[in-house]
């Protein structure tokens, strides 16, 4: 191991380490904290905003969101403008621990990005791919489809699959 990163790689484990640790603060309390992150439970549609907007969800509030589907909650938060940053893997084998989004400074009149989400397993891809998972990736290629987040488990085995493109 190159011991000239240690250091570099210790501080970007402690700032991840960090990030996962934020609560939640509620409405109130970031009016409070102007300089903390603003972590809401739901989005929130401000005509204007000035700073970046971040929260997070674990899959049974996105499913709720969706009136109980996974992928439509997913692709309504895309259409207000969230992006997806990554996902925390859980010991449970099918199962997707916290999403993290994060929401552009946005004024109003202009354009916001929306971004439409899929989750696939390992056999989707797999089959989608005519039994090889790099062709199923390259398939999902010309579709301008983005992979940005993978699970695990704590085995080490992948769980989802999350890609993204910009509508």
């Amino acid at each position: 191991m190159n011991h000239s990163r240690l250091p570099i790689m210790t501080l970007t484990l402690a700032g991840v380490a960090a990030l996962l640790t934020i609560a939640p603060l509620s409405p109130s309390r970031a009016q409070d904290q102007q300089t903390a992150p603003v972590m809401a439970k739901t989005p929130d549609e401000a005509a204007y905003v000035k700073t970046y907007q971040h929260f997070r969800m674990d899959e049974e509030e996105i499913v709720k969101h969706g009136n109980g589907s996974f992928e439509q909650g997913m692709n309504e938060l895309g259409e207000r403008g969230y992006n997806l940053l990554f996902v925390t893997s859980t010991a449970e084998a099918g199962k997707a621990g916290f999403h993290y989004f994060i929401r552009s400074p946005y004024a109003a009149g202009a354009v916001r990005p929306r971004f439409h989400y899929k989750r696939l397993d390992s056999g989707s891809i797999v089959q989608l791919g005519g039994g090889s998972f790099s062709d199923g990736l390259n398939k999902l290629s010309p579709e301008n489809w983005e992979l940005v987040a993978i699970t695990t488990t704590s085995t080490g085995n992948v769980g989802w699959h999350y890609f993204k493109r910009v509508e």
